[in-house]
């Protein structure tokens, strides 16, 4: 079953490598409209985009983008009736993380941005449940998920009890391994890029720069 990926996870938005003043320039465009500073063009087709496309949108139109990101086959109605019977029955409670772990997994020894779709699902997994979990708990910080996300990388496999938002992470973790093949060191890996995401955010916005960032981001969606 594991071999079937969950392709609903889609680009490395958040946990982009990007410096600080990167970082800065393009959130100029985040709240920009997809009609404004037209004076780019897609990557695929060719079509005049704006300024928000190409920096949010992986330089490409809307029609690109989503064809691109959310096609037919990352429909989970459109996966094996068996896969989908299994996803609906999925209980993370029910798994420990040993089990759900495979002995070799990407191969990584790094994340950059040749190879991160490699780890895509793990990376997406992790910042939407975050996101999720802020716009119910608004007086987390980018210090709190810090601290969250190295606990579930320091201990991860401990099969400690996590609560809050680790527990919340780990969760969605675990439906991530089942539906793909990743070890350890992947999950680690993703995790780290994560952190330093929230680091690179939180220098530029303050305490809540990165859940703040990510909150936009996904009402812009």
């Amino acid at each position: 079953m594991k071999d079937n990926e969950d392709s609903i996870w889609q680009d490395g938005f958040f946990a982009e490598s990007v410096s600080p003043e990167e970082m800065k320039e393009k959130q100029k465009t985040i709240h920009m409209g997809h009609d404004e500073d037209i004076n780019y063009n897609c990557k695929k087709c060719n079509k005049k985009i704006s300024a928000h496309n190409k920096d949010w949108h992986a330089h490409m139109c809307d029609e690109c983008f989503n064809q691109e990101h959310f096609n037919e086959e990352g429909n989970i109605q459109e996966i094996d009736k068996e896969m989908k019977q299994e996803l609906e029955s999925f209980n993370p409670k029910e798994h420990s993380i040993a089990e759900l772990l495979e002995e070799n997994g990407t191969g990584l020894v790094a994340i950059n941005d040749n190879n991160m779709e490699a780890v895509l699902p793990i990376l997406m997994a992790v910042e939407e449940t975050i996101c999720q979990y802020f716009a119910e708990n608004t007086s987390l910080k980018d210090s709190d998920v810090i601290e969250s996300l190295k606990r579930i990388r320091d201990t991860f496999t401990s099969e400690s009890k996590f609560d809050g938002l680790k527990g919340k992470i780990v969760d969605k973790l675990k439906l991530v391994l089942f539906l793909n093949n990743y070890d350890i060191n992947d999950v680690s890996l993703s995790i780290s890029k994560v952190i330093k995401s929230v680091k690179t955010h939180r220098s530029i916005g303050g305490s809540r720069g990165y859940l703040n960032f990510i909150s936009d981001f996904f009402n812009q969606m």
